[in-house]
């Protein structure tokens, strides 16, 4: 059959696949798997064992992910409660899975003797194998059927329809329910029967849908924004061909429009089909419930119940998948409890795939990049791997995103390690900012650490500690918020600039699903709160009138606090230190004030904004260059040779450099010896005079000195 594209008449009836790799966008076995179902094989494959207790959604394994097989969770005896480990949907291609499930318990006989118990949905896979197989040899022993490559659809149509539901969990996490055979065997006989019977499952059967009865999340939480459009994709299993017919209940059709076709060819027993379902401008807030239905020659086959809050949309949050291509950081993944938290804040949430410009980013409040530039592998059609690439950051969307940092809004991005994640990718973007992720493992994955909120920071109201598990930032500027420390190891940060801002997170662990069922939830949760308050009602504004000067010339600083603030404080920050400029208590309108600069280095100007006895601080950089007439003068003072150096651990040089228009910065300074190691340090004397001092290790003068006499 994988020569001819045909089916022999000695091809496998039913292959059981209880395997599991990642879930992946591009997986070649996928793609077998659907060709192979579509001529009339029946796969049954594992849902994987990755859920985790409910936290890890988007967690369907390949070839579990197939929209063909018949994908198996796992629970307990009797479907009386669901497998803790049972991997949970959406797939990549957001459809509903698993399909079923089945008992992940079984007793296997031990190598050595005796018997042990074994779970997993590899288990629970081997059941609704066997069960595929009873029902599959009744219907051919009773040419229910006619076509062989109907026989896929027709059976899943027979499993789904006859399900027990689990208690307390929901459809992408126990599928319709827990495989009920006699049940089964009672839809097949009716279809037998003669009657012209037509049976309909239509995946999701509700709207929204979970994983839990008792929290929904897609393909959204419970609010939904006026003029804004609900996608999903039907799954239509069916035991007939022909056409079928979507209507919405009345009580629906003054709050949406159907956008999508309102009837959908069946020519096969397996179908897909994009619903789309746009909420009205002018639609009334509040809370509406209502049906979708699916009708064959009037006759109502499926109703799918539907139920929603309509609302004012106050923000907008992109997640960048461009950036950060992983199934996990979809919206229904790994970060579910963040977004759904930023839902019920009014952000209407957005994946973007698409290169990033500032028309794209014009509307937006947040850009998500969540475990930004993580590494990504390519697979051949035969399973071999292709390549593996970071994601592409091209010259036209760095420049979009940090004109958006500075200017617009809030960018957050998380990176864990820079084995997972380009480091060097992300400083692209960063490092503009005084700020950037550095390699110190901090923690593991198993035991994460606790790491401080600075709780004089605004963003840290009711925020103490909060779960790590990655690397540290590193900081070059004075006026960066501090959002989280070990001791003196910086892990998370928020830069302030003229309007927007960047939150750069050394862990993925602050913002994910696992943080919200660990102890520090409520942390996680107040700190995620404080960012979708702060994005939504921040008015305030830092500038100044030119942003390169020569020294000693003023530079005028435009501040706005706006209403969120009871006052703001002016300081620059230069070579020399940091100082107290103004205050500042004028809410809405723009106040001017001017400072002198002092030294050729950058002068950082900061606005440093109270709220309750806490602050945030915005900055701003201008560039201060020398005005390069006369030299510095270099002084001396300290003549040390080589020639005793028998007792000394080193060698010190000190100078003193004085130069009467003011301090130059050390990059300015040129050092130049035949020694390629050496260390040294600065010190601050007065507005005119530095120290300079040099050390070289003895052991290293002694080895350069050999070198250097053998190369004579």
């Amino acid at each position: 059959m994988a020569l001819t594209g045909k089916n022999t008449g000695d091809e496998a009836d039913i292959i059981n696949m209880s395997i599991s790799g990642p879930p992946s966008f591009t997986d070649p076995l996928r793609l077998v798997i659907d060709s192979i179902v579509k001529k009339g094989t029946i796969i049954v494959a594992a849902a994987g064992n990755e859920g985790d207790s409910g936290i890890n959604s988007m967690s369907i394994t390949t070839p579990g992910d197939s929209l063909y097989s018949i994908t198996v969770g796992g629970s307990e005896i009797n479907g009386s409660k669901i497998s803790y480990f049972s991997s949970i949907g959406p797939t990549s291609d957001l459809i509903v899975k698993p399909d079923i499930t089945a008992s992940a318990k079984a007793i296997a006989a031990s190598p050595g003797g005796g018997y042990h118990e074994i779970s997993g949905t590899s288990v629970s896979t081997a059941y609704i194998t066997g069960s595929v197989a009873l029902i599959l040899e009744y219907i051919l022993k009773n040419n229910i059927t006619r076509f062989k490559e109907d026989l896929p659809g027709f059976i899943k149509t027979i499993l789904l329809s006859s399900a027990k539901k689990v208690r307390e969990a929901d459809e992408l996490w126990s599928g319709a329910g827990y495989i009920n055979l006699k049940q089964a065997y009672s839809l097949i006989q009716s279809v037998k029967s003669g009657n012209n019977i037509k049976l309909l499952y239509v995946a999701p059967n509700h709207i929204p849908v979970g994983h839990t009865s008792s929290q929904s999340f897609f393909p959204y939480g419970k609010y939904v924004f006026k003029g804004r459009t609900i996608n999903l994709n039907f799954t239509i299993f069916s035991t007939f061909s022909g056409l079928l017919k979507i209507e919405l209940s009345e009580n629906l059709k003054p709050v949406t429009t159907l956008l999508s076709n309102p009837e959908i060819l069946l020519n096969s027993t397996i179908t897909l089909t994009t619903f789309s379902l746009k909420i009205r401008e002018n639609a009334s807030e509040g809370y509406n419930y209502g049906s979708i239905r699916f009708l064959n020659n009037l006759s109502v086959l499926m109703e799918i119940p539907i139920e929603f809050y309509v609302s004012e949309e106050k923000g907008k949050l992109i997640i960048d998948l461009r950036h950060s291509p992983l199934i996990e950081n979809m919206r229904f993944g790994l970060y579910r409890e963040f977004l759904l938290l930023a839902e019920s804040k009014g952000y209407f949430i957005q994946h973007n795939w698409e290169p990033l410009t500032l028309s794209t980013l014009t509307n937006c409040n947040i850009l998500f990049i969540p475990n930004a530039f993580p590494v990504i592998t390519r697979y051949n059609t035969n399973g071999s791997i292709e390549n593996v690439f970071y994601p592409n950051l091209t010259d036209n969307e760095l420049n979009a995103i940090r004109f958006f940092i500075e200017n617009i809004g809030l960018v957050m991005i998380s990176v864990s390690f820079p084995t997972t994640n380009s480091f060097s990718l992300v400083s692209k973007i960063t490092e503009n900012f005084f700020i950037k992720p550095r390699e110190v493992p901090l923690g593991s994955a198993e035991n994460p650490i606790t790491v401080s909120a600075d709780d004089s920071i605004l963003l840290n109201n009711n925020v103490s500690n909060l779960l790590h598990y990655g690397s540290i930032i590193e900081v070059k500027s004075p006026f960066i918020n501090i959002i989280a420390s070990l001791y003196s190891l910086h892990t998370a940060g928020l830069y302030l600039g003229c309007k927007g801002g960047l939150l750069l997170f050394s862990s993925t662990r602050y913002l994910d699903n696992y943080s919200f069922a660990s102890k520090y939830k409520n942390d996680t949760k107040a700190l995620i709160l404080n960012i979708l308050k702060f994005s939504l009602t921040d008015t305030s504004y830092l500038n100044t009138t030119r942003q390169k000067v020569v020294r000693g010339e003023n530079v005028e600083i435009d501040v706005k606090i706006g209403e969120t603030y009871d006052f703001g404080i002016i300081y620059t920050s230069d070579l020399l230190g940091t100082t107290i400029l103004t205050n500042v208590s004028i809410k809405n309108e723009i106040v001017t004030s001017s400072t002198n600069t002092r030294v050729a280095n950058p002068l950082y100007i900061g606005l440093k904004l109270f709220k309750n006895n806490k602050f945030i601080m915005r900055q701003h950089t201008v560039i201060v260059k020398p005005k390069n007439t006369s030299k510095p003068l270099i002084i001396s003072y300290q003549n040390l040779t080589l020639t005793n150096l028998t007792n000394k651990e080193y060698l010190n040089v000190t100078c003193i450099l004085k130069d009467d228009e003011g301090l130059l910065p050390p990059e300015y300074f040129l050092i130049e010896t035949r020694i390629p190691e050496f260390s040294t340090k600065y010190e601050i004397i007065n507005t005119t005079t530095y120290i300079l001092s040099i050390t070289v290790t003895t052991e290293l003068l002694k080895k350069w000195h050999n070198i250097t006499n053998s190369t004579n």
